[in-house]
């Protein structure tokens, strides 16, 4: 356990079935006992001295999905070596999770990610976290590390359409593959899209100067919501996001990167871990996909 008193760090640990406290005023040692505390035995660590992993995530759909794909590949990859793995999964509320409301600007880069990486980092609460990865800072926090990629999904963004956008009387829904709109050009004068991103409503409004741009936040079943009740014509969604969920037929049109450039390191899923920690970063390294940790590096440099 360690415990702040001003600027004193006072650790308290196991050693030899006893506690030990210690007390530390410098930079340097300060860093050094929090090496010692990530380091040293876990609630709940087996006599073999492999602990259990928790996982954590946002509590949203996608992520719980990307995140049970990780789980599938690290307890695959603990099976084919015949070495026991039990994993856990710690959902935990972001800034971004919390506030559906406020621009993502005004939330800062680090809205959907940083909550999941203080758990991590604190090595008590988590030992690697899930993040879709054009949503983590380019410059992660000091002692962590990225250390798997999942293999990477299409990075374009789809267009997401209201079937009253494209017939007159429509009964309301979303258009789907069978639409007659097939980009953001076909819409008609006027139409309201819905995003988020700042990226997305730069390009919308420099190439299609007819369409009017307004805030859509919120998760992916509840921004197709606002599509189903005509509240909205149209929106523009990452396409992976929408396979992950099994949802691909709502996308009316993939939109070419010509019309809409993907994030930096869109559809790739990313884990990170401490970087002192050589277990976890072992286990992740097995999993993790060379070409798409090679892409999202050059992305994210």
């Amino acid at each position: 356990m360690i415990t702040w008193t001003s600027n004193t760090l006072h650790l308290i640990h196991r050693r030899g079935g006893s506690r030990q406290a210690t007390t530390c005023r410098t930079t340097r040692a300060r860093r050094f006992l929090v090496r010692v505390a990530c380091s040293s035995s876990a609630p709940g660590e087996a006599a073999s001295g492999r602990r259990p992993l928790v996982i954590a995530t946002r509590p949203s759909q996608l992520a719980q999905e990307q995140t049970r794909q990780v789980q599938r590949l690290l307890l695959a990859a603990a099976q084919l070596r015949n070495e026991p793995l039990e994993l856990s999964v710690l959902p935990i509320r972001t800034a971004g999770d919390a506030d559906t409301t406020s621009p993502l600007r005004n939330l800062g880069s680090g809205a959907f990610t940083e909550a999941l990486d203080a758990a991590v980092a604190d090595c008590r609460t988590a030992d690697m976290a899930v993040h879709s990865l054009k949503d983590c800072p380019a410059v992660l926090r000091e002692g962590l590390v990225l250390a798997a990629c999942l293999p990477r999904a299409d990075p374009r963004d789809v267009l997401v359409v209201a079937k009253e956008a494209e017939e007159a009387g429509g009964g309301g829904g979303v258009a789907g593959a069978g639409s007659s709109i097939k980009g953001l050009a076909d819409l008609p004068p006027g139409s309201r899209v819905g995003t988020s991103s700042s990226r997305r409503a730069a390009q919308i409004r420099y190439l299609h100067p007819h369409l009017q741009v307004v805030q859509l936040r919120g998760n992916v079943e509840s921004r197709l919501e606002r599509i189903r009740t005509g509240e909205l014509r149209a929106t523009v969604m990452a396409l992976a996001g929408l396979q992950r969920m099994g949802r691909e037929d709502a996308a009316s049109a993939v939109l070419s990167t010509e019309e809409m450039l993907p994030a930096a390191c869109q559809g790739a899923v990313g884990v990170v871990c401490r970087d002192d920690d050589p277990w976890v970063r072992q286990l992740l390294s097995a999993i993790s996909h060379r070409s798409t940790l090679l892409e999202v590096a050059a992305e994210r440099a």
